[in-house]
């Protein structure tokens, strides 16, 4: 998804587009940034990486204690350390860095981008006149109204079902 959304940005950025395939494709990427989690991901992998030999050693738990002891008895001085029969070392290596620069990179050009595409598409509409009048309706409506986007009225329901059943 990561790669969707900047192919998507790209396209907006590059390509001359009527306004109502501008506004769609300024959607898709909005929805394919929602889903892309790049800084997620990176997130997840150094946590699990930091917390992987904790988990190994939990699953392993008492089975290789036979195995180590005889480690121990026979192997100790050819190996530096404690002697165990299963260790996980998982390390970042200096890659990891390019990966941590490459998604800000990523994240701050693309919300310029959607933010100058949003700005531009809502320019366009303004000076045409169709900035209300002929709005495209949302993709996906949004049932909660924030800071009085509806005038401080209650919620619409979703395609006429009230939000709670009765």
């Amino acid at each position: 998804m990561p790669l969707l959304w900047l192919l998507l940005l790209a396209l907006l950025w590059l390509v001359p587009l009527h306004a109502a395939t501008q506004h769609r494709l300024l959607v898709a990427a909005e929805i394919a940034h929602a889903w892309s989690a790049l800084d997620v991901f990176l997130l997840t992998l150094v946590a699990s990486l930091l917390e992987l030999d904790q988990f190994s050693q939990f699953i392993v738990g008492s089975e290789c204690d036979g195995v180590n002891r005889l480690l121990s008895r026979y192997f100790s001085p050819l190996v530096s350390g404690e002697p165990r029969c299963f260790v996980v070392d998982a390390q970042l290596e200096p890659g990891v860095w390019l990966l941590f620069a490459a998604s800000l990179v990523s994240m701050a050009s693309g919300h310029l981008v959607m933010h100058g595409g949003a700005r531009a598409l809502s320019d366009h509409e303004r000076r045409s006149g169709r900035a209300e009048r002929d709005a495209p309706p949302p993709i996906w409506p949004n049932p909660i109204a924030l800071g009085g986007a509806h005038g401080g009225a209650p919620a619409p329901a979703l395609l006429g079902a009230p939000l709670l059943p009765s």
